[in-house]
């Protein structure tokens, strides 16, 4: 077994391949009804610049020349600069012979002194649940996968009457200046958002952060398709919700953060703002075949809204953490 760092520009066609087969075989064992990607998505998806405030690196375990592992690091710059995030899988053929033990040693080795590693998408109740188990992760927060097949989804459900004192703006790319500021406002709503015991600060959303996401999203071939309601009386956001398309994978779309402000809940916002989301997606995106997202479990408003627009629960999924230096000691690392 050998661990070495993963170079997307050098990688051969053996390399990809054992990827791909990765990450299909792993899909049907810890997470079935997801779309198994495939070769152009996963090399697009490799290649894509991090967000902002991101670093990432990815590791492989190898088997003679087979890759049977892989992991990826991610160091935060910003507001969590204690914590590094991982998200690895092995091959369940490879499984229990010490392969995902020996890429959490070498992310440990390489987490340049952060207090917290996250585990992030652990399935609840799965194999991986269990190697976190083995090695001392607890879960930090539990959440829910839901999906929305556009093949077979009742469209009926996006017509939401209009809520009175409030209109609707859309845009894809770059929100318009005169609603940079309290778009930004409206999307830091979402630091109430429950988090469960989950070591992560949500990063304050400012007008200079907004553009800066925008400008990542331009790179990483990221169609941000937002829709905000705009309290009339004010001419503020009072409330948004992102969708995202990928070039590396036009047939899925990811719903994103849904936030409103507190003082204009309970109008029906965040379903409005999702049921025109998704009128505008099926019109200008006719090959999206599913949309899917994540939500804490126990955001069972948010959860609900979903569902009132044809979302189904498909899966259970966890955040594991543990503190790096219980984590060294246990391993010896």
């Amino acid at each position: 077994m050998h661990i070495a760092p993963f170079d997307p520009a050098t990688a051969t066609d053996t390399d990809w391949d054992d990827l791909v087969e990765i990450e299909r075989a792993a899909l049907a064992v810890d997470r079935t009804g997801e779309p198994a990607p495939t070769r152009g998505s996963l090399t697009a998806r490799y290649a894509m610049p991090p967000s902002p405030g991101r670093r990432l690196t990815r590791w492989t375990a190898r088997d003679g020349d087979r890759i049977l592992g892989v992991a990826l690091l991610i160091l935060f710059d910003d507001e969590n600069t204690d914590l590094a995030g991982v998200n690895g899988t092995v091959h369940p053929d490879a499984r229990r012979r010490g392969l995902g033990t020996a890429l959490l040693r070498t992310m440990l080795a390489r987490a340049e002194g952060r207090r917290t590693l996250i585990l992030e998408g652990v399935p609840a109740g799965g194999p991986g649940a269990a190697w976190a188990d083995a090695h001392g992760f607890a879960v930090a927060q539990s959440t829910a996968r839901q999906v929305l097949d556009l093949s077979t989804a009742d469209r009926t459900l996006w017509q939401v009457p209009a809520v009175p004192g409030y209109r609707l703006v859309r845009w894809s790319g770059r929100a318009p200046e005169d609603l940079l500021a309290s778009y930004a406002t409206a999307r830091d709503a979402l630091r109430d958002a429950p988090r469960g015991e989950l070591d992560f600060a949500v990063p304050a959303w400012t007008p200079e952060r907004v553009r800066d996401s925008e400008d990542a999203d331009r790179r990483r071939g990221c169609e941000a398709r937002v829709v905000a309601a705009v309290h009339e009386a004010t001419g503020t956001v009072a409330g948004t919700t992102l969708l995202e398309v990928h070039a590396s994978r036009p047939d899925l779309a990811r719903q994103q953060d849904t936030s409103v402000l507190a003082a204009h809940r309970g109008r029906r916002l965040g379903r409005w703002m999702k049921a025109e989301n998704l009128r505008w997606l099926v019109a200008e995106h006719p090959e999206v075949g599913q949309v899917s997202t994540m939500s804490a479990a126990d955001n069972v408003p948010m959860l609900h809204v979903n569902r009132q627009v044809g979302f189904v629960v498909s899966a259970a999924t966890e955040y594991r953490q543990a503190a790096l230096g219980e984590l060294s000691a246990r391993l010896g690392a």
